[in-house]
This record gives C-alpha cells, sequence and structure tokens, in this order.
C-alpha cells in the first residue's frame, strides 16, 4: 500500500504561486499524510495535475 504525500517542492511552488504561507502543522501534514477526511469532512491536500513528474523523477 502506498499514500500520495506533498514533496517541499510541490508545497513550496504551491505557496508561491498563492501568494500564502502555510503553517507549520499544515506542511506537516501535507508531508506525512498528504490529504484525507475525518468523519464527513476532507481535510483538503495539494493537488498536482502532473503528479507523476513529481513522485516518479530521478
Amino acid at each position: 500500500m502506498w499514500k500520495l504525500t506533498v514533496s517541499d517542492q510541490v508545497t513550496q511552488e504551491t505557496q508561491n504561486k498563492i501568494g500564502f504561507r502555510f503553517s507549520e502543522s499544515y506542511l506537516w501534514f501535507l508531508k506525512n499524510h498528504g490529504g484525507g477526511t475525518i468523519g464527513d469532512e476532507e481535510v483538503y491536500s495539494v493537488y498536482v495535475n502532473n503528479y507523476l513528474e513529481y513522485c516518479c523523477a530521478t
């Protein structure tokens, strides 16, 4: 089983693009869990259209 987490590069690019800094706790959550749900509520992640470029680049 694998999980989709968010790399530091993706979070930095996203923060730069939207002009907003994520909290340290949210950055930790993205790096360790990626996203998910609590009960019926979604905890949003940072989604990448070209995910394979980021996850599989060597």
